[in-house]
């Protein structure tokens, strides 16, 4: 099964992932550094869940330097890929279905 074109949020903008100064509040434990990778592997898992962006897109997105470099640091944090994380998270079935 394929997708013709990634969607993207339901209003038409482009997903962004906030910086540091933004995720303070978010991460208060954490230097400004690893908050703001914190924050963005947080952007990542979201539109791992809510989107079909291509993973190299998702990197793009959320600053990495390269899908290589999202990749480790998406496996260090959360012990998973993020392929394997949005399979996991699309497997899950809908709580409103009762067939």
């Amino acid at each position: 099964m394929g997708v013709d074109a990634p969607a993207g949020p339901p209003d038409g903008r482009r997903p962004r992932c906030r910086g540091p100064h933004e995720q303070a509040h978010l991460h208060p434990g954490l230097q400004a550094g690893d908050r703001h990778d914190a924050g963005r592997l947080d952007e990542v898992r979201r539109l791992l869940e809510s989107t079909v962006l291509p993973i190299d897109q998702i990197a793009a997105e959320c600053g990495f330097s390269s899908p290589i470099t999202m990749r480790q640091n998406f496996g260090a944090a959360f012990s998973t890929t993020p392929s394997e994380y949005r399979r996991r998270f699309t497997a899950r079935p809908d709580p409103g279905d009762h067939e």
